[in-house]
């Protein structure tokens, strides 16, 4: 029976953490160097040539460069966020993942679920864009024959495109089968295109200084003629430019060191985006004025208009690469989320199964590409862009959560919850760092008993996780109070003023009730509950501590402050977003909870588990193998079980 009086224990349940990360039927064989390059040629490809002239010409005016410095405060926020939980978890599935351990099934799916439309949306637009782009190095020859022989005119019937693009479905085939043939064909193909493609970006822009104009950002209506609603309506398009960077913890269960390599390439790609898009839109922006530039292909329009007929070619090469390449790393992550998904039972075992010879989950990524051709042949390139655009807002906004729940739960929940499945004999797990630790140690770095001992019992005994739903359910009333009473709020209107006030009053009283269940850290780990009460008690020896201390190599700083600046920032924009994109967005993930509650509810790996564990349950206990007063850098995992008797 699906509905029943453990309905609610079903749905949230998280999934069981496994400690033996390095055991997969996927190659471990991305290095840092690759898992770089897929973040980079994400994030600097499509979004560049697709967005920049869209941008400029038809929302920001030549104040693009502002909308994609303000969007990239909250992806910086962000990419803090999927930094900390990559680390923890080298495994496949990247957002989905993290919100299965911390918050549970059935929220989990449904962010799985969200992520394969977004991918699929951005994908697509990828690809009906690397095909305008050859059909305008050939003449538009394709447009021309589609629009001659087949649809006999243009279609006017919006979302869809004027025509239907067949060859962006060849292309999108050609890359799925790319795909397929293995992760380090993948990555070497990948890694050419971001070289050809950030060699003609750095040519591009050098031009752009040569024959740049500063009068084309004084020309009918200045540098922001859409005024600052303009920008942020930009700002919030412009999250389809740096979107899949997230693509780098997608592929974590084929990276050989993740803990290192995750952050090393979350940081590297952030930065050459940033650069790279804001270059590129200052440059288009003052070689031409914003109102002539051609949306379609702003770069080689540009160069075009300086009589540069050598350089359009050479930069319409590199956008080739550029989109390529983000095709590529879009149609390459997707499916380790699908991969993921049905390792867990949520969706058909067939899309778990990985070929013995590529060591790829093949048809995950078939199903996949049948998605993106479908999505690319009739849809709007805009179109396409808002999907994308709200599918990332939607998942930033839940990493973001996740963290905060991750440093605020009991150390005997959320991810750190469930049977731990017996490990290898002799098997090490790395807690700590390269260090002793001991309680001296703790003390001559600061972190004394008063220290430990963060907040009163009142703000200890309050509900987090109420405080979290309150806080971001105000903070979305927030954004769109300022985003349709912003006249009001210019004028000085008192009860929009009063309403302002309030809604942040409760924000800021959620953000100190959160704040007193966060976990503290301690070398580079996280320090837990016990743990704390532990250091508190002067006769305490650290050598018996039973708490886990989890070395993570990046940590977000300043929590909950942070995580909720990024929540705040990505609500902002959400209301922005086209209210025809959220109805289809709903209508989506609807499907998805049918299927849900259809199939994934009673095919669970976590359901079959819990089932076995009622039965007979077993619990692996931690024994050190250090002397008294030392904690070592780690722990060795005796097998030994302690079985309940309380029902004997």
């Amino acid at each position: 029976m699906i509905f029943g009086p453990d309905m609610w224990s079903r749905i949230t349940r998280t999934k069981t953490l496994i400690f033996d990360m390095n055991e997969t039927p996927l190659k471990r064989c991305l290095s840092t160097m690759d898992l770089t390059m897929f973040g980079i040629c994400a994030a600097v490809g499509a979004g560049l040539y697709i967005l920049t002239g869209t941008l400029a010409k038809n929302i920001v005016g030549p104040a693009v460069s502002v909308s994609l410095l303000v969007a990239g405060i909250p992806i910086l926020l962000t990419v803090l966020c999927f930094a900390e939980l990559g680390c923890q978890v080298s495994r496949a599935g990247s957002a989905y993942l993290y919100t299965y351990q911390i918050m549970g099934e059935f929220l989990g799916f449904l962010v799985g679920w969200a992520t394969i439309l977004e991918f699929a949306a951005g994908a697509g637009a990828c690809a009906r864009t690397l095909s305008a782009y050859f059909d305008e190095l050939i003449g538009f020859k394709i447009r021309n024959f589609t629009l001659g022989h087949i649809t006999f005119g243009p279609v006017d019937h919006p979302p869809f495109a004027d025509y239907p693009d067949l060859f962006a479905l060849v292309l999108t085939i050609s890359v799925t089968l790319l795909v397929a043939s293995g992760a380090r064909i993948t990555s070497t193909c990948n890694s050419i295109l971001v070289f050809i493609n950030l060699c003609v970006i750095l040519f591009f822009i050098c031009v752009g200084f040569y024959y740049m104009d500063i009068g084309n950002w004084q020309t009918e209506g200045g540098f922001a003629p859409y005024g600052y609603k303009g920008v942020i309506s930009g700002a919030a398009l412009c999250f389809f430019v740096y979107s899949g960077i997230e693509v780098i913890t997608t592929s974590s269960e084929e990276a050989k060191n993740p803990t290192k390599s995750i952050p090393i390439a979350i940081g590297i790609s952030f930065t050459v985006a940033v650069l790279t898009n804001v270059g590129v839109a200052v440059m288009v922006t003052l070689m031409i004025p914003y109102y002539d530039i051609n949306a379609d292909a702003p770069l080689t329009d540009a160069l075009h208009s300086r009589g540069l007929t050598w350089a359009k070619n050479l930069v319409g090469i590199g956008a080739l690469c550029g989109i390529s390449g983000a095709l590529i790393a879009g149609m390459n992550a997707v499916p380790r989320v699908i991969y993921s998904m049905a390792t867990d039972g949520l969706l058909f075992p067939s899309l778990a199964k990985v070929n013995k010879h590529s060591q790829v989950p093949v048809i995950a990524i078939l199903a996949y590409g049948v998605i993106c051709g479908g999505l690319a042949v009739p849809f709007d390139i805009e179109h396409l862009i808002e999907i994308k655009s709200l599918g990332c807002l939607l998942s930033y906004t839940v990493v973001a959560v996740n963290v905060l729940i991750h440093r605020s739960q009991p150390a005997s929940t959320g991810a750190t919850q469930g049977v731990m499945k017996r490990p290898r004999r002799n098997e090490k797990l790395l807690l700590l760092k390269k260090k002793e630790i001991s309680r001296q140690d703790i003390t001559d770095k600061g972190v004394t008993s008063e220290h430990v001992v963060v907040c009163s019992s009142f703000l200890q005994n309050c509900n987090s996780g109420l405080a979290m739903f309150v806080m971001v359910l105000c903070m979305l009333l927030l954004a769109t109070v300022i985003n349709y009473a912003g006249d009001l709020i210019l004028v000085g209107n008192p009860w929009i003023l009063f309403c302002l006030i309030l809604l942040g009053l409760i924000i800021v009283l959620c953000l100190v009730v959160i704040n007193a269940h966060c976990k503290k850290k301690i070398q580079g780990g996280f320090m837990l509950e016990e743990c704390s009460s532990c250091l508190a008690n002067p006769s305490f020896d650290i050598s018996v501590c039973p708490t886990l201390f989890i070395h993570n190599t990046a940590t977000v700083p300043w929590v909950p402050l942070l995580p909720s600046l990024s929540i705040l920032w990505n609500s902002y924009l959400m209301v922005h977003v086209s209210p025809v994109i959220w109805i289809q967005y709903i209508c989506w993930i609807t499907l998805g909870m049918v299927l849900y509650f259809a199939y994934a509810i009673r095919h669970s790996k976590e359901d079959q588990q819990r089932k076995w564990d009622d039965t007979k349950k077993a619990y692996y206990v931690e024994l050190p193998t250090v002397k008294p007063g030392t904690f070592q850098h780690s722990l060795e995992l005796q097998n030994i079980a302690v079985f309940d008797n309380s029902n004997t």
